[in-house]
């Protein structure tokens, strides 16, 4: 019976400290202005991708890739002759 007493009390002074700590500790936390400026920093990242994503701009990059294959495959074409193989 003493040593279970005994247990209980130590668990309380355990969690006590703890508390304590966090109390004391909670006061020099910061205010969340690290936060606050990575996020503000993330949303200017988003917008400079979101700009990125202009369709105008895909489209074109779309067709310059589009005419590279055309021209590629045009070349090939005229390499291999149909009922011919390499």
């Amino acid at each position: 019976m003493l040593r279970v007493q005994q247990d209980t009390y130590v668990l309380q002074a355990h969690t006590l400290g703890k508390i304590t700590q966090y109390i004391e500790t909670a006061g020099t936390l910061d205010d969340g202005s690290a936060l606050k400026a990575w996020v503000e920093r993330a949303r200017a990242r988003v917008a400079a991708l979101e700009s990125e994503l202009d369709p105008d701009s895909i489209r074109e990059k779309l067709n310059v890739f589009l005419n590279i294959l055309s021209r590629y495959m045009t070349a090939l074409a005229f390499q291999v002759r149909p009922g011919t193989s390499r």
